[in-house]
């Protein structure tokens, strides 16, 4: 999901070493088939470059309800996929304590400085899915959908999406006002139900848009 056009190589030659050292035959045409995706995230090439360079990395990160981005200084560590979205894995300076920006988030341009970034564990990538995961499983909203609508859809078929007997649906999610922002592209199609705090995010974003088309 990651390389594509020669990205990641680094990442690549680490695999096919990893390869060879299993006694798998592996040649340097295999990186020809890595899967056609494009990151869309514009922090995601330089994130990625940091990370194989060890380099320590200042962005702008935006939280949702704040007006004003937040300069950061982290030691980027891996960049992982959940539920389509791209997160990065980082230790922010001074402290090896692990936290995950959500690319989307970062404002601007990534900032490569010129200061060694520590190392990244063995298991980076795959301890953060698991955390992210975690998350998901223990966060739950309940929406209602128009019925053979894009929402009922796409809501539906999602895999950790529940039908429940009255006919709504209980969708997991990792971040509320990402889910917020994915209702409210379905318009009238959906209705939040629970929890009270996604219900609050819908309306002050109706509100936004209703006051700036008037």
């Amino acid at each position: 999901m990651a390389w594509r056009d020669g990205s990641l190589s680094a990442e690549s030659r680490r695999a096919l070493t990893k390869l060879r050292s299993l006694g798998v035959a592996a040649s340097d045409p295999v990186i020809g088939l890595a899967p056609l995706v494009r990151a869309r995230d514009a922090a995601f090439d330089p994130l990625s470059e940091a990370i194989d360079a060890r380099q320590v990395v200042e962005f702008d990160y935006r939280k949702p309800g704040e007006d004003a981005a937040t300069r950061r200084r982290v030691s980027p560590l891996a960049l992982v996929n959940h539920e389509g979205r791209w997160h990065l894995v980082a230790a922010e300076a001074g402290s090896t304590a692990r936290k995950t920006f959500l690319l989307r988030r970062i404002v601007g341009a990534v900032r490569k400085t010129s200061a060694a970034a520590i190392e990244p564990a063995s298991d980076e990538g795959s301890a953060a899915i698991a955390e992210l995961a975690a998350i998901q499983a223990r966060a739950a909203a309940v929406v209602l959908v128009v019925p053979g609508s894009d929402a009922a859809l796409r809501l539906r078929n999602r895999p950790s999406t529940v039908e429940r007997a009255d006919g709504s649906l209980e969708v997991r999610f990792t971040d509320l006002a990402v889910l917020a922002d994915e209702l409210l592209a379905f318009g009238p199609e959906v209705t939040a139900v629970e929890p009270p705090a996604l219900v609050e995010a819908l309306i002050s974003r109706l509100e936004t848009l209703a006051a700036a088309h008037g």
